[in-house]
């Protein structure tokens, strides 16, 4: 038998005629989500004005702390620097705001593709590192390739030739991220000169167009 209680409390639901619905969406549109830019400017200025300097030792602030830091991501680059390695994240950051320096950024949109930038080249060059150490890797289990046997594998191991099989795969990965990264860093840097680039401005001169004007009347009137 089919449950009608679920129909029954909807017939029992009205609205009232005096409602004003418009209302309604006004105190809607003042509520925010957690982690809403401005609840969070809110608690870390309280919790700053609270403990003064010793605010920045409490443990217990510390998620709080990288979220008022994202807000100024495009100077501090604090979520660029958690995709790159640590030891690259010095390097990325000034780069990003190099930059944003040598195009002259100004709007959200350029730094925006100022930190792509950075963050394709530093992920080139660690891919890079990956690579070289792929190859030199290749390049020592093909030098025991001839004594390799290929009828015997340890339980649990792999033996040379199956090593060098999984490493050319991994080595074809690496090239292909590596050019990835670099079409992504010169895509990049391409829009950001389109963006910040002067526009062209061409200007007629009245007198040029009058005399080529009467050119071409001239030339009309020999034909006629």
């Amino acid at each position: 038998m089919a449950d009608t209680s679920l129909d029954s409390n909807k017939s029992e639901i009205k609205l009232r005629p005096d409602l004003d619905t418009t209302l309604v969406r006004k105190i809607i549109s003042k509520l925010r989500e957690y982690n809403d830019p401005e609840i969070v400017l809110q608690e870390f200025g309280e919790n700053l004005t609270k403990y003064g300097n010793e605010y920045f030792i409490h443990d217990d602030f510390y998620e709080l702390n990288d979220k008022a830091l994202s807000l100024n991501e495009f100077q501090n680059g604090k979520l660029m620097s958690e995709s790159i390695p640590e030891k690259l994240t010095s390097f990325a950051i000034d780069l990003m705001r190099n930059f944003q320096k040598e195009y002259d950024c100004q709007t959200v949109s350029e730094k925006a593709i100022a930190e792509q930038a950075a963050c394709a080249f530093v992920r080139g060059l660690d891919l890079q590192k990956k690579l070289q150490n792929a190859l030199d890797t290749q390049e020592r289990l093909n030098s025991g390739h001839d004594e390799c046997k290929k009828n015997f594998s340890p339980k649990g191991f792999f033996h040379a030739c199956q090593r060098a099989t999984l490493g050319l795969h991994y080595v074809s990965i690496l090239s292909k991220e590596l050019d990835r990264a670099n079409r992504q860093f010169l895509t990049s840097i391409h829009t950001l000169k389109s963006m910040t680039l002067a526009p062209i401005q061409i200007t007629v001169k009245a007198k040029t167009a009058d005399i080529e004007q009467n050119q071409l009347g001239q030339t009309n009137n020999s034909h006629e």
